[in-house]
């Protein structure tokens, strides 16, 4: 069962106009022990998200169980389960295809975001009305460290 996906009403950019709506696509497979943590760091954006549409890709474990856990406290969250295994990149692309959001950015399962992240992207594609895409740089943490 797909939960409803509810809007509210767009914050304003600093243009003062609407803010463009932004869907976050998260493919996942077997990954029960981090996609609490990705979608968590989605919530913790200080620019909202419409939507946030979770692909799992024919997941063997408990992946579905623990985001069907968020579904009660997040009304935007979409869970779409895959009955079989098509990849990484194709459960993406189902996510696009299920995306209402103006703009898409995607996290991968076992990511997380910045707090900032969206905002400081949606900033650069106000600032310049000739960018199609942005992307970011990675800090890679292990064992509680950042390299």
């Amino acid at each position: 069962m797909r939960p409803t996906v509810h809007h509210a009403l767009p914050p304003t950019c600093s243009s003062g106009q609407p803010q463009p709506g932004i869907t976050v696509v998260i493919p996942v497979r077997n990954r029960e022990h981090l996609i609490a943590r990705a979608i968590q760091s989605v919530v913790a954006q200080t620019l909202p998200v419409d939507e946030i549409v979770v692909v799992d890709d024919a997941s063997t474990d408990h992946t579905v169980d623990v985001v069907e856990g968020f579904t009660n406290s997040l009304n935007n969250l979409t869970l779409i389960s895959l009955k079989e295994n098509v990849g990484a990149a194709s459960a993406r692309n189902i996510g696009i295809k299920n995306a209402n959001g103006d703009l898409i950015a995607f996290l991968d399962s076992d990511d997380v975001w910045h707090h900032e992240k969206l905002f400081k992207q949606v900033r650069e594609f106000e600032a310049n009305k000739d960018i199609v895409a942005v992307f970011c740089g990675i800090v890679l943490v292990t064992d509680d460290t950042q390299n």
